[in-house]
């Protein structure tokens, strides 16, 4: 799971997707990742960086979470929401 999504992230169509968006983005990014892993964050600092270096973009860090914890924990919930609800119209 872990090498698998890393290699989808990693990606080169992903990572320029991403960093090509034409439209106002947010990346809601976990310090650690799946099961807390401290080692081993989905997003490395040096991707989230490159995102952040967007004019558009935004760049949320969920301090105390693993990425699992974006989507099933209520930090993460609210990091959504917040995102969700700040979003330009």
């Amino acid at each position: 799971m872990r090498e698998d999504g890393r290699a989808i992230l990693h990606a080169e169509e992903v990572r320029g997707a991403a960093l090509r968006a034409g439209v106002p983005s947010t990346l809601i990014r976990a310090r650690r990742g799946l099961m807390d892993d401290p080692e081993h964050p989905f997003v490395p600092v040096g991707e989230a960086r490159a995102f952040q270096g967007r004019p558009d973009a935004r760049l949320v860090e969920l301090e105390g979470a693993g990425h699992d914890a974006i989507t099933l924990g209520a930090l993460g919930a609210g990091a959504v929401a917040g995102a969700i609800r700040d979003a330009p119209l």
